[in-house]
Parts: structure tokens; sequence; C-alpha cells
């Protein structure tokens, strides 16, 4: 393997074939220098093979280790789940079990900017769990290899960790460049229930770019484990809990992948609030914009009691209608922006059709509404 390596490195990178017939052009056409040709031209190659190789030397190495890892990854084992999502989010699918542990994806939701799916975990009563702290890492992308993201889970304190590797290695095997723009900006694993040792979690990613409508999304689940910190010590340590790999495949109905939407703007402007887009789908209804302040807002939450948060929070972005009904925000944050945010809401279309919908922010204080209309 390092022959060939070594091999390919200098007749690709380095040319040696040019240099040679360059070496031996100059040398043509003295016959009085045949013997002496022969040494110089020998010794000329020597030469620059030494200096290849003494300067070829890190990158073929590097290149051969790369090369063991991705064979190790490409004789990986995994198991493969295939479902079929219904017209609401909810997917049909059984249950993928390997090394005591029983996996699946409950539902996916897409819009054109937010991306949700519930992952379901089944753990024997042998294995160590942490269910707050339960983390993996994933990936997304649909039958183009359309990657949405690929995320790593986070290792603390674990030297034996070669971080940010399994993203390469996906890259590679589906054929896609490294300097592919990304298609989220924000994304996040949240814990949904945790019931005896049955813990449902969920991916959630927002695109300011844009999801494609895909026919079929592929979600990869990696590298299960959790950590335990000592807020006082400030040390966190790392848990694995299984190598084991799961591949679901989910079969997206035309009405999702074909999906109409609806583009809505503020009636009235509000001082303090930019809106950056309004969308509604059959999934659900998307605001993304910059308002003044929503940062502070947010963090408000570590302050205060969970009781107290949730009256809090769902002041400071929510929806009304002309028939009185109220629509929170049912999940979003930040988006790394200044002020930037990111909500969705439980509004199909049909209800943004039927309705005068208002929105209704809290900025430094004061409330504001202003009325939606479509574009």
């Amino acid at each position: 393997m390092i022959n060939k390596i070594m091999k390919e490195y200098v007749e690709k990178d380095n040319n040696i074939e040019t240099n040679y017939k360059a070496i031996f052009s100059r040398l043509e056409g003295n016959n009085n220098m045949k013997n002496f040709k022969r040494k110089f031209l020998n010794t000329a190659v020597a030469i620059l093979t030494i200096l290849v190789v003494g300067t070829a030397s890190v990158q073929v190495y590097a290149k051969l280790s790369w090369d063991i890892q991705f064979k190790e990854y490409q004789n990986r084992e995994y198991k493969y789940g295939v479902g079929n999502k219904d017209l609401t989010e909810n997917v049909d699918m059984e249950y993928i079990e390997q090394e005591g542990i029983k996996a699946k994806i409950d539902s996916v939701m897409i819009t054109d900017e937010h991306f949700e799916a519930k992952v379901n975990f089944v753990f024997n009563e042998n294995i160590e769990l942490n269910s707050e702290t339960l983390e993996y890492g994933f990936a997304v992308y649909d039958e183009n290899n359309t990657i949405y993201l690929v995320s790593d889970r986070i290792h603390y304190n674990d030297k034996n960790w070669k971080y940010g590797q399994y993203h390469k290695f996906l890259y590679k095997e589906l054929g896609v460049t490294e300097d592919t723009r990304p298609l989220v900006n924000s994304w996040g694993i949240g814990k949904i229930s945790s019931i005896d040792r049955n813990v449902t979690t969920k991916i959630t990613m927002n695109s300011q770019f844009g999801f494609p409508k895909s026919k079929k999304i592929y979600i990869r689940i990696f590298d299960l484990g959790y950590y335990m910190a000592d807020n006082e010590m400030r040390v966190m340590e790392n848990f694995n809990i299984s190598k084991a790999e799961w591949i679901f495949e989910v079969n997206i109905p035309e009405s999702i992948y074909n999906r109409p939407t609806i583009n809505l703007k503020l009636k009235d402007e509000i001082s303090g609030l930019e809106i950056k887009h309004i969308k509604a789908t059959e999934t659900g209804l998307i605001i993304q914009g910059n308002m003044q302040g929503i940062v502070e807002e947010f963090m408000k939450g570590k302050d205060i009691s969970k009781e107290e948060w949730e009256i809090e929070r769902k002041s400071i972005i929510y929806l009304t209608d002309d028939k009185g009904n109220v629509y929170d925000m049912t999940s979003g944050g930040t988006t790394g922006e200044k002020d930037g945010f990111m909500g969705k809401f439980e509004l199909n279309i049909d209800i943004v059709e039927s309705n005068n919908l208002f929105l209704n922010v809290t900025i430094d204080g004061k409330q504001y509404t202003s009325e939606l209309v479509s574009e």
C-alpha cells in the first residue's frame, strides 16, 4: 500500500516523468558524452527522488493513515431501517436493535427553513445511562446526497477520540466535496421524554438558505454517549454507551416534498423588529428575523423558575387570530446573528387562509401587534 501511495504522490503531485524527460532532453545530441549522460541522468533522478521523498513523507503517511481509517469506516457494522412518513409528522417504522439498544425514527417534519426528527431509543437494563445528558452524533441528507448537516458528538476530556472525522468519511462516501456550503445555520438535540429506559429525543435544524424538496431523507445515528458534570470543579467527563450505528431511510409523501408555501409579511412595521420571512406550509409556520433585545429576553430563563419562564417565554413572540385563539411558538430560538431568531408555530395553510392572524412581540417591556398579510 505504501508503494502505491508513494507512486501516486510522485507521479501525480510532483510530475516525475516530466522532470525525468527534461533532464534527459538537455543531454540529447551530444554523442561524446554517452557514458557521462547515463551517469548524470541516474544521479539527477536519484537526487530528485530523494528531494521528493524527503518533502513528501508527511503527506504520504497522512494519506496512508487516512486510507486505513476510511477502510475501517467502510467495514464498520451498522443496521438499516426504512419507514414511510404519513401526511402528519409520524413515521411508520419498527425498532432496530443492536448492542442492547433499540432505535427508530418516530416523526419527521420539514418546511422550507425548518427540520425536526424525533429519535426514539430503548436501552437494556444492563446499559449505564444518564438520560438527562444523552447525546449522539447524527447526519441528515437526501436521495441526491444533499447533506443537511453532519454533527459529531463532543467528547469531553476524552483524549482518545478523533473528533470531527465522521463528516469527512461521509462526504467521501457520498462523493460530496468538503467545501460544499452547509444548509443549516443552527441546530440542536433535545430530550422530549424519558420513561423508564425509553428516551425520546428531537433533532432540530434551521436553514436560512432553505431545505430542498427531498423525496427521501436519510438519518444516521452514531456514537451514543452521555457526560457527567461537576459544576463546582468545572469538570466534564465523557462516557461512551455504544459504537453502534443506525441508518434510517424515510420516504417523504408528495404533499410534503411538493409542499405549497404561503409567504406573509407584516401589515404595519414594528420598531426594533426586522422580519426576513414568514412562511406557512402544510406542516407549520416559520418566522425568521431580528428583534431588538431578544437574546437578553431568552437569557432570562436561567434566573427564574420553570413555571415563570414558561409564562415569560410565551409573551416574547406569539400569534393570535380574529377568533381569539392564541398560538405559541413550539420551537425555535436565536440564530447566531445579532438579535437573530427563528420560531416555529403549529399552524398549517388551512388555518392561515381561513383566519386573520396577528404577530405579537414584546420589545423593551412593551407589547406590539401587527397583522400578517400575504406578500
